[in-house]
């Protein structure tokens, strides 16, 4: 008696648990993959400071030990994106998709609004430093008769 009729509009329970435990059956599957493409991606960059600290690179020139590292990361970063790499294409044109959608401001009111932060910044700063000179000469000059 748990499961609703379909005439109603509802499925049954059956069938929502059915999909609920596909879903995080999906979800964990994702959770062990992720984390499998960071531990290997992990490995590549730890192999690699290990290799360029090793007797078999000693006295090699630094360009060659940085040249293996910033390799070893661009290899990690490859290993982590390439899973999801039609997800992060997606990504990319939903982005292009939504910058298109957005409503600049005329150039009359950014240039307004630039030099309203820059002044205020300005002001920020000197009220910043005024402040930490005050603390500076009340607690080194005066309490601290360090001067």
């Amino acid at each position: 008696m748990s499961e609703q009729k379909p005439e109603n509009g509802f499925t049954s329970s059956k069938i929502l648990n059915k999909e609920l435990n596909d879903k995080v059956q999906n979800v964990k599957k994702s959770i062990v993959s992720t984390l499998f493409k960071i531990i290997i991606a992990l490995a590549i960059i730890v192999f690699s400071i290990w290799f360029t600290n090793s007797k078999y690179l000693f006295g090699g020139s630094e360009i060659l030990r940085t040249a293996i590292l910033s390799t070893s990361v661009f290899v990690a970063g490859i290993v982590l994106i390439w899973g999801n790499f039609a997800r992060l294409l997606i990504y990319f044109k939903n982005s292009v998709v939504e910058l298109k959608k957005v409503v600049w401001p005329d150039k009359a009111y950014a240039t307004k609004m630039t030099i309203f932060v820059l002044i205020f910044v300005t002001i920020l700063t000197i009220f910043i430093y005024l402040a930490d000179f005050l603390i500076s000469w009340v607690l080194f000059d005066l309490l601290m008769k360090k001067g």
